[in-house]
């Protein structure tokens, strides 16, 4: 989460919060908030997350949810007017493959290279942190995952 720099009451969290939709760092910010009881703010959905960037530094809204790595890959020159508040360390979930139900033959072979890795694959997928895989065949089953995962 991201506030314009030099902003005077940083505990001050309402208005508007810029994000990108239907992105998990999207879901995690709000669940953060939710459970913190903040729940006065309105949501302004941009299109990417440098507009969610440039919607702080313009004032536009009072706090960003950015993916950190891409807050990370920004030069200084474009973290020079935000400045971050909150990161968390929430490594589950974050990768996705979402396959056409229509596709069986490609599902099953993707998810046989992803339930068996070789010992190359089990190295990058702990770099990764993907330590758990899980199948679904719907939006509705997905959400249940995450709706129920220890977030």
């Amino acid at each position: 989460m991201y506030i314009k720099k030099r902003r005077k009451n940083k505990r001050y969290i309402r208005g508007k919060i810029a994000t990108v939709k239907g992105q998990f760092t999207t879901f995690l910010g709000l669940k953060t908030f939710k459970e913190k009881g903040i729940n006065d703010f309105e949501i302004v959905y941009k299109n990417s997350w440098q507009t969610v960037i440039n919607s702080v530094v313009k004032g536009e809204v009072d706090i960003g949810f950015v993916h950190a790595g891409f807050y990370d890959n920004l030069s200084f020159s474009s973290k020079v007017d935000v400045e971050e508040f909150y990161r968390s360390n929430f490594q589950r979930f974050s990768h996705l493959f979402m396959i056409d139900p229509n596709e069986k033959e490609l599902r099953s072979k993707i998810l046989d290279v992803l339930l068996n890795l070789d010992e190359k694959g089990k190295e990058l997928a702990q770099k990764l942190h993907a330590h758990e895989f899980y199948e679904v065949s719907s939006l509705d089953e997905l959400k249940k995952v995450v709706e129920n995962a220890n977030l």
